[in-house]
């Protein structure tokens, strides 16, 4: 579980931090800061995992604009079990336009598992005591460069943590312009790949049979998936829907409505989080979809993240999710003219206007 992210000098947030629960809302207007969050998140497990060098996935252009100081700072705190793992990154952009990392260091229950600073590196085995020492000038990630040994699967646990941070906005014209071309393990942030993402998770079956069982609830006529070879390891996503009691009717992925799309890919992130323990990091889920499609979903995720170990940050601007849920779990983001976000929880009393009419009139914390 992802329980605190804290950012600074990246856009609109400066010595930016908020803790985390199980379910958690990020309300606010447009342009405070919300989706700066999940952006920030995203580039950080990029970075920590896929071996690209920090000019590929951090720029100068996102440096706070009033400020001075040429280093962004970004850190994760993540638990499983007994261990709380902290994550600290530092890019540090120079005159002549090198971007290059300051720092990265990894800690488990206050202790180090990795430090790397001022050039140089030191590695530290599962029991903490120091292993070995060298100098580098790291352009990339010492997670991908460091092998696994049998004694530091700690950072092994720490990098299954964060690439199970799941961060999209569901965009199905994307999802339909085309087939997939092998398995992804990774879900795109506008969920393009989504076909191949699926593919992937086929592997588990009991999730794909219990996503059957619920596409059957929400999707009027639904009955399975299959997939259509178009060449070699290119397939389309074939959805069969009961025309009649005798027969099906085929249609491939594209030919769905965007609605559908939406259900289906939000169902299978839901069971995604519960078979493989992704973190849900979704931008707006209701887009696309009316509020009797989208209200079993959230019900679903309420009771999933309460019983089950799940844990999803939703962002929305939709009145009837806040109202279900900002009170018990809403995070406020603001910012004054153009200053830094700044966050607090949303709390109101019972018995009066509604917390979505309260925004809409902008005197939720008029202050």
């Amino acid at each position: 579980m992802l329980t605190r992210v804290y950012v600074n000098n990246f856009k609109c947030m400066v010595n930016f931090e908020l803790k985390l629960s199980a379910l958690n809302l990020l309300l606010g207007a447009n342009g405070s800061g919300k989706s700066t969050l999940f952006e920030a998140l995203r580039k950080v497990r990029t970075f920590a995992l896929s071996g690209l060098k920090a000019p590929q996935v951090f720029s100068a252009e996102e440096l706070t604009k009033w400020q001075i100081s040429d280093v962004q700072s970004f850190e994760l705190e993540l638990e499983q079990d007994s261990e709380v793992y902290r994550y600290e990154l530092a890019i540090m952009f120079t005159l002549n336009s090198e971007t290059t990392v300051a720092h990265e260091r990894l800690w488990c229950n206050g202790s180090p598992l990795l430090r790397y600073e001022h050039g140089e590196v030191q590695l530290y085995r599962d029991d903490f005591t120091p292993d070995v020492s060298y100098p580098i000038a790291a352009a990339q990630s010492l997670l991908t460069l460091i092998p696994l040994r049998r004694d530091n699967q700690k950072l092994d646990r720490f990098k299954q943590l964060i690439d199970k941070l799941l961060i999209v906005q569901i965009f199905p014209p994307s999802m339909k312009r085309a087939p997939s071309e092998g398995e992804n393990f990774w879900l795109n942030s506008d969920s393009s790949n989504f076909v191949s993402w699926y593919r992937y998770l086929s592997q588990n079956q009991g999730l794909i049979q219990q996503l059957s069982i619920e596409l059957k609830e929400v999707i009027e006529g639904f009955s399975h998936f299959a997939f259509r070879a178009l060449g070699p390891d290119r397939h389309t996503l074939v959805v069969h829907m009961v025309a009649d009691q005798k027969r099906t009717t085929e249609y491939s992925f594209h030919e769905l409505s965007d609605g559908q799309c939406v259900l289906i890919v939000l169902y299978t992130l839901l069971l995604a989080a519960r078979f493989e323990n992704y973190t849900l990091c979704i931008d707006e889920p209701e887009n696309f979809l009316a509020l009797a499609e989208i209200q079993p979903w959230l019900t679903a995720l309420y009771d999933q993240c309460q019983e089950e170990n799940t844990q999803a940050l939703l962002i929305s601007h939709h009145p009837r999710i806040i109202n279900d849920l900002a009170n018990d779990i809403g995070v406020w983001f603001e910012r004054r003219y153009d200053g830094p976000v700044r966050v607090r929880p949303v709390a109101v009393e019972e018995g009066g206007i509604s917390i979505a009419q309260l925004i809409e009139r902008g005197w939720l914390y008029d202050d």
